[in-house]
């Protein structure tokens, strides 16, 4: 059977996980072996975005644990109404309750702004994330640091 004349697709994927936690040595090993990027969020210059992630977590929680069974946003709405402010999209209407969206709010407004958070993650083209900080993001990402 002959294939066909057009190419085929083919799709490079990358992967990263995240941990707030470390890797251990195995999880390194089996890592470097797979090319899958390794990202330690337990430094330091990341607690500003552990601290952000916790709070809205907590309090994004707490409102839902009041809310009647009937009313609760599924995760893949809360992941949506997360994703319109990040990725610039217009629909916000997934989750309406604002004891639930404030936090998410405060979040989404944090990782937008740069300012806060002090530190950006870099995408080359290679099998590897970079984490980068700065003392000065803005100068940084405008590339006028010395």
């Amino acid at each position: 059977m002959r294939g066909s004349p057009w190419p085929r697709t083919r799709y490079r994927y990358n992967y990263a996980i995240f941990s707030t936690s470390g890797f251990s040595r195995d999880a390194q090993e089996f890592a470097l072996a797979h090319q899958i990027s390794l990202v330690d969020l337990s430094v330091p210059d990341f607690r500003r975005l552990r601290d952000l992630v916790r709070t809205a977590a907590k309090d994004v929680h707490t409102a839902m644990r009041v809310m009647p069974a009937a009313d609760l946003p599924s995760v893949h709405k809360i992941r949506n109404y997360l994703r319109g402010p990040l990725l610039n999209l217009r629909d916000q209407s997934v989750v309406s309750d604002p004891s639930v969206t404030a936090p998410l709010d405060v979040l989404t407004e944090s990782l937008r702004s740069r300012s806060t958070l002090g530190f950006v993650l870099a995408f080359p083209a290679a099998p590897f994330i970079l984490g980068l900080a700065s003392d000065d993001l803005y100068s940084f990402v405008n590339g006028s640091v010395p």
